[in-house]
């Protein structure tokens, strides 16, 4: 009986370790199955699978305010020589040195495969979703200039109205008077809200956290990040004032398995629209008319110059403070970063890269027309 069980141990480990070199591959696959039947993702796993398991691990680790993402990534130089060190020592008492490598090897490969099917359970295939449009009922075919300027004009209106009621520093720029920690907590109750006319925004997720080492993170001008292991939204300290709520939402939407970044733009405008604060519609509005205008401005020079007319003193500051503050941080590391962030994008099947942030002007004005039609439904 007893050689029985040795003889049995190798086998279920050689079945082990089949499975977990297997993992990588399916997730891969799976994911690219997925493209070619979006409807199929949403249904059987981004409404389905991913909320049950995303869920979960999010509030395991949203018990606390510190980002156990930031301390992975920070100390990844760290603890990843460590663990391949240790599995090479557990591996000596093969005969050989080379056995003992090829053992670690395999296993180190083990590693990356889970890791990289866990990162498409909690990331990869939502790229795969359906469209937000899609979702949300919205018609996003292609805008006309004039369109396109009403747009940006009522954008530009929203946002004259809501920058008077708001309160400002010496130097005439906007200044929160809440920390960014009760941001982030009311971030939660925003979707909650929103989830109220968009069910698929709902969950129970943890509220944004906020980065310690944000300053050096800055160099990178990278505002937030969605971390997958752990499901938490990470957010830099370093930014301006006015765009902390629609960023924190943006990264927020990433938990909820919308991963495209035109879509956690508009869904980062559309929850912070629904907030009870003054202060996070505002945010909202600004990111929604930094997009908007960017696009027109690039359609039609003139038409955006007299939009950009009407824009009040305060929004202008605003804007002018916020664009000082980046500058900054201008250099080599912003560079890389955003190579890295492009070429991530692009292998998620992303194929604009990090130009697919500007598409949130298509969704912008799907939303307008959904609520014309709305408007026109009731008036009948």
């Amino acid at each position: 009986m007893a050689k029985k069980k040795q003889n049995d141990i190798p086998i279920l480990g050689l079945f082990i370790i089949v499975l977990l070199l297997l993992l990588g591959p399916v997730g891969w696959y799976w994911q690219k199955v997925g493209f070619s039947d979006p409807m199929w993702i949403e249904a059987n796993f981004s409404q389905s699978i991913y909320p049950m398991i995303a869920q979960p691990i999010s509030k395991l680790f949203g018990s606390t305010r510190f980002s156990f993402a930031e301390f992975i990534c920070v100390t990844a130089l760290i603890w990843i020589p460590l663990v391949i060190v240790l599995i090479f020592k557990a591996c000596r008492k093969r005969k050989s040195v080379f056995a003992s490598l090829a053992v670690t090897f395999t296993l180190i490969l083990c590693m990356i495969s889970s890791g990289y099917f866990g990162y498409m359970l909690l990331c990869g295939l939502n790229y795969a979703r359906l469209p937000y449009a899609n979702i949300a009922g919205y018609d996003v075919s292609p805008m006309s200039v004039e369109e396109l300027t009403e747009l940006t004009r009522s954008l530009a209106e929203e946002a004259n109205d809501l920058r008077s009621q708001l309160n400002e520093n010496a130097d005439g720029v906007y200044a929160r008077n809440e920390t960014l920690a009760d941001i982030s907590l009311r971030c939660k109750t925003n979707y909650e809200l929103a989830g109220k006319n968009a069910p698929w925004l709902l969950g129970d997720y943890s509220a944004p956290k906020l980065v310690f080492l944000s300053e050096p993170w800055a160099y990178t001008k990278t505002t937030g990040m969605y971390f997958p292991f752990t499901v938490e939204a990470n957010i830099n300290q370093v930014n301006s004032d006015f765009l902390y709520a629609s960023t924190m939402a943006h990264e927020a939407a990433h938990q909820r398995g919308f991963m495209r970044e035109d879509e956690a733009n508009f869904i980062a405008y559309y929850v912070c629209m629904h907030s009870n604060s003054i202060d996070d519609r505002y945010s909202g509005t600004m990111l929604a008319l930094i997009h908007a205008g960017n696009a027109l401005y690039g359609a039609d020079k003139d038409a955006y110059m007299q939009v950009r007319s009407t824009f009040s003193q305060g929004v202008i500051r605003d804007l002018t403070a916020h664009n000082a503050l980046w500058d900054k941080y201008d250099g080599k590391a912003a560079e890389v970063q955003d190579k890295v962030n492009d070429t991530y994008l692009k292998s998620n099947a992303q194929e604009d890269g990090v130009r697919s942030y500007g598409r949130m002007v298509d969704l912008l004005a799907g939303h307008m027309r959904y609520q014309k039609q709305q408007n026109q439904s009731g008036a009948q």
